[in-house]
């Protein structure tokens, strides 16, 4: 996935196909006067079966001038505990 299109097609899939969707921030730290990461977990239910889903995702933000720039979006299957 790439670009703004990209990643709101991947949220609209994501909410159309599952409730109760709570993300929880594990961690975030800066990694140096440039980068920020943030570690979390997203958890939810999935609609057409009523399983529990689990995703763990690691962000990379850059500081710009204009804010924070997302770099990187990385996630997988399951939570980190």
């Amino acid at each position: 996935m790439k670009g703004k299109e990209g990643l709101i097609g991947m949220f609209n899939h994501v909410h159309s196909t599952q409730k109760d969707i709570k993300i929880e921030m594990v961690e975030t730290r800066e990694g140096d006067d440039s980068l920020i990461y943030n570690i979390a977990n997203t958890r939810s239910v999935i609609r057409e079966s009523n399983a529990s889903a689990a995703l763990k995702s690691l962000c990379i933000f850059r500081k710009t001038d204009a804010g924070l720039k997302c770099e990187v979006d990385f996630f997988a299957l399951g939570a980190i505990e």
